[in-house]
């Protein structure tokens, strides 16, 4: 198992959060969406997933995700 960190909390840690939480509904509810969880947690960790390259590499991976019939 490997550690995931960055120096703010933020930055690595929040993008794989943001795409794990986003897998795991899509599993659960048939649901995928991104800018409203980030503007959710963001209440409770401002500055979350810092910038739009970030909340793209989510986008595309949970896009993949949905794509291959939720089997990462």
């Amino acid at each position: 198992m490997s550690n995931l960190i960055c120096s703010d909390g933020v930055g690595r840690s929040g993008t794989f959060i943001s795409i794990h939480a986003q897998m795991e509904r899509m599993k659960s509810e048939g649901v995928i969406d991104v800018f409203q969880f980030i503007k959710s947690v963001r209440f409770q960790r401002a500055g979350l997933v810092a910038n739009e390259v970030r909340i793209c590499l989510i986008t595309n991976m949970n896009t993949s995700f949905y794509s291959t019939n939720n089997s990462f």
